[in-house]
């Protein structure tokens, strides 16, 4: 077996650390710069559409000024008068047609739900029985407020209730009421007729 010999001077390595650390630190300045500057531009950029917005905002404001300088306060006074008059002669006030709702009603009913638009006016009430619901809508056409009456949807609705027996026990049975949906076209002519001749 022949010996080894190694005839060259024995190097140590230097430790990777110091090379790591710098590595890192300068990964770590690199997003850091990256970062900034995106940062930089984007505000700058929000900057800019925030001062043309200010200036798009005093330009309306400075027509707005000039067109309100160049109306006379007195076609001004004119105007909003005429549109308070349009709008008050145009106000359909309800509450004669809701108490006629309400009156039309039969015993142990109750409104439960009233949405009035120009169209026409949706409302739900609770009934014990049918024959309620029949008599309601037979006074509802009859009446001069209702043009049109339809009935949207009708629900059943059961309810246990306890009732005692002559022995002490709980007896339970069901007992029905029925909820209706309605859609009713107002005689407007009519309802403004009513608050008139109130006045």
């Amino acid at each position: 077996m022949l010996p080894e010999v190694n005839l060259l001077p024995k190097i140590e390595r230097q430790s990777s650390a110091l090379y790591i650390l710098f590595i890192s630190g300068l990964l770590i300045f690199l997003i850091l710069l990256a970062a900034i500057t995106f940062l930089y531009f984007h505000v700058n950029n929000n900057l800019e559409d925030t001062n043309q917005n200010i200036e798009n905002l005093n330009q309306e404001r400075q027509l707005l000024e000039a067109r309100l300088s160049s109306t006379g306060t007195d076609e001004t006074i004119d105007l909003f008068e005429n549109v308070l008059a349009y709008a008050q002669h145009h106000v359909t006030p309800t509450s004669n047609f809701i108490n006629e709702l309400m009156v039309l009603l039969p015993e142990n009913s109750y409104l439960s739900n009233y949405n009035y638009s120009v169209e026409s006016v949706e409302f739900e009430v609770q009934f014990e029985t049918m024959d309620d619901i029949a008599d309601y809508v037979t006074k509802l056409t009859e009446s001069d407020y209702v043009t049109d009456v339809k009935v949207n949807q009708l629900n059943a609705i059961e309810v246990p209730v306890k009732q005692d027996k002559e022995d002490g026990e709980d007896n339970e049975i069901t007992t029905s009421f029925y909820t209706v949906s309605y859609s009713i076209i107002v005689n407007d002519k009519y309802l403004k007729e009513e608050v008139d001749g109130d006045e």
